[in-house]
């Protein structure tokens, strides 16, 4: 049970505001406790998906020690997709900066050749802070962002432009 609990959860409730994510919670607990599915009396999800020392390790690095911060962490660590931190006090943008280091490569729409750095960075396998984002993205973006890799041979190939 605790292991639907978290799926849904990065699933379904990062967009949400704290008091919102508690109430999906308590709705999955309640479902799953009347199917008689076996789950944790204490069930959290911060807990169950992350190891204190990384959580101790981020509060470090700039990440507020608040536990919607910690369930946003949390997020941004196991979620399968791109997270989009909507940043307004750059709290956010700070732990992403200290915790990737130096070799964070940071992208605004507005750079020259966005797209030969951003080759580079997924050449050399580097995190990428996209920042200062509109609510339209280049359509060139879009193979990064929604993960269109192809196996061609033993090769993972992702479309970036006119460049494979």
């Amino acid at each position: 049970g605790d292991a639907l609990v978290a799926a849904g959860f990065l699933s379904y409730a990062a967009p949400f505001d704290n008091a919102y994510r508690g109430s999906l919670i308590q709705g999955w607990l309640s479902f799953i406790r009347e199917r008689e599915i076996p789950l944790s009396a204490d069930f959290d999800f911060s807990k169950f998906l992350s190891d204190p020392t990384d959580v101790r390790e981020w509060n470090i690095q700039g990440l507020p020690k608040d536990s919607f911060s910690t369930e946003n962490g949390v997020i941004v660590k196991r979620c399968g997709r791109w997270p989009l931190m909507v940043d307004p006090q750059g709290q956010a943008n700070k732990w992403i900066r200290k915790m990737e280091g130096g070799k964070l490569k940071v992208i605004d729409l507005n750079m020259k050749d966005i797209l030969r750095d951003l080759e580079s960075a997924i050449i050399y396998g580097l995190p990428v802070l996209l920042q200062d984002i509109a609510e339209e993205l280049d359509a060139s973006l879009e193979p990064i962002l929604s993960k269109s890799i192809t196996k061609i041979g033993n090769r993972s190939v992702i479309k970036l432009g006119d460049k494979e």
